[in-house]
């Protein structure tokens, strides 16, 4: 530990009992967080924490010393003057806190954090120590609560194979997000934009991933699907306020009659087709021989008819008038 209100400038370490005893007498502890100011830090990305001191006459940077601390005061950053100071700064800062050596002349004392993790949440109080003689006294105290967020991933709308969907019945739509903080709400609408009807049902489940402790989110709509029916899912984060939509999944008007039962129709069609083929060509066939037999028989008639004609060919050639007649 140290003794951040040496009169030297150097670090001078103390017993580790005085420190905490000094420490605990001189920085108290702030409040809950809930009521401080707030800043929303994204997941991965850098965020300030912002603190200010009115720089009147006589109040120069190099004798200030600002302490940015957590709630339970672990040290985040110590900046003295010009200098960080980051000898005794907790393990999980390190590397990661800025202060702004020229903003600090100006007063500005807003400490910047990069790589925001979920750890990071929580109220931070930033402490102003102006040097008073051959001491330094602390003059202000300022407290911020930082909230974290991740955004969503552009959610997945995902159904049945359009071609196994029949108008009428119940199928199940899938929608899935992922690495998200905090918990989303997730909304059903229907293509004009309507919440979804009574009779549809939702099952949402949330899962944090074991290693970046992120939500995940499935959500699966139960409902009954008619020709033409449109539907998309979203997925709200309320700390961000930003909402983030899928495709469109649309039941498409031709392939939702229902082919199955059409193919026996189709089926009894073509065989009558083939049938009626099938007696038409007997039938002509019965007629076209009964014609055939009928001209042979009256043929043969006419030559049994004309026994005074006693030339053969003059009786064939007679016949075969008849016939033409």
């Amino acid at each position: 530990m140290v003794d951040y209100y040496s009169t030297e400038e150097t670090f001078l370490p103390i017993r580790m009992k005085n420190w905490l005893v000094g420490l605990h007498l001189v920085m108290s502890c702030v409040g809950a967080a809930q009521g401080y100011p707030s800043v929303l830090g994204i997941i991965g990305k850098q965020v300030m924490l912002p603190c200010s001191y009115s720089m009147t006459k006589g109040r120069t940077a190099p004798n200030l010393r600002v302490l940015w601390q957590t709630e339970g005061d672990d040290l985040v950053h110590a900046q003295y003057g010009e200098s960080e100071r980051n000898e005794f700064q907790n393990a999980r800062y390190r590397n990661r806190t800025r202060v702004s050596v020229e903003k600090v002349a100006q007063g500005n004392l807003s400490l910047v954090l990069s790589a925001v993790g979920l750890a990071d949440e929580g109220a931070y109080k930033c402490i102003v120590l102006r040097k008073s003689g051959t001491e330094h006294q602390k003059v202000q105290e300022t407290n911020v609560a930082l909230v974290t967020a991740a955004d969503y991933s552009s959610p997945v709308l995902s159904g049945p194979d359009m071609k196994d969907i029949r108008a009428g019945e119940a199928v199940n739509l899938t929608c899935h997000s992922s690495s998200g903080y905090p918990q989303p709400v997730v909304n059903w609408t229907d293509g004009r934009g309507n919440s979804l009807p009574e009779h549809s049902q939702v099952e949402t489940r949330m899962d944090p991933d074991p290693v970046s402790r992120l939500w995940n989110v499935t959500s699966v709509l139960r409902i009954i699907v008619m020709v033409d029916a449109t539907f998309t899912c979203s997925i709200y984060n309320i700390r961000t306020g930003q909402t983030k939509t899928s495709d469109r999944w649309k039941c498409e008007r031709q392939i939702t009659q229902d082919n199955t039962n059409l193919a026996p129709i189709v089926a009894a069609l073509l065989t009558g087709v083939v049938l009626a083929l099938a007696v038409g060509l007997i039938l002509y066939r019965r007629i076209k021989m009964q014609m055939i037999y009928s001209v042979t028989s009256s043929h043969e008639n006419c030559l049994n008819d004309n026994p005074w004609v006693s030339n053969p060919h003059e009786r064939e050639e007679n016949c075969l008038e008849e016939d033409r007649l």
